[in-house]
């Protein structure tokens, strides 16, 4: 599997009593960069959560783990910092205290989404996916908390690395 290194550089951000409105996450991978935006309206746990993962340094040296050419990218997990570790990759930084907050928005491409266990609908933690392609037929069954609002193209190209 080619893995693409992410790394979130920078939380450009005012004082933290700041809405999370403001915030922007800047993902740099070795495919370039993209920005994230939140919707800390419909998931504030969530946004939350990705922001303190993100200030404590959780997610640099992660990977895309998992793509579907130009439907999604999975990432957040943890155990892809092991390149030796592949047959765990997908398999860490859930169970996060995190419960399911659904809201009525799409999940069109660009939207960034919580990942969980199948049949666990509260157990996102790190694992997120990014819908490439419109993925309206998973709507009202995952937490939609960001979104990609600068350098899509990116997030596509990574959707089109090969993989073993």
């Amino acid at each position: 599997m080619t893995l693409l290194a992410l790394t979130l550089l920078a939380l450009l951000q005012a004082p933290p009593q700041e809405s999370p409105k403001e915030l922007q996450a800047v993902f740099e991978t070795s495919a370039g960069s993209f920005i994230v935006q939140f919707y800390p309206d419909q998931a504030p746990n969530h946004v939350r959560k990705f922001l303190q993962l993100a200030r404590e340094g959780y997610f640099d040296g992660t990977a895309f783990h998992s793509m579907v050419s130009r439907a999604v990218v999975q990432g957040g997990d943890p155990e892809t910092r092991n390149p030796n570790a592949k047959e765990k990759y997908g398999s860490g930084g859930y169970n996060m205290g995190l419960k399911r907050e659904i809201s009525d928005l799409p999940l069109k491409r660009g939207t960034i989404v919580a990942f969980t266990l199948p049949d666990k609908p509260d157990s996102a933690g790190s694992q997120f996916f990014i819908c490439i392609g419109d993925q309206l037929q998973l709507n009202g069954q995952f937490t939609a908390f960001a979104y990609v609002g600068d350098g899509m193209d990116i997030v596509e190209k990574i959707s089109t690395t090969p993989t073993d």
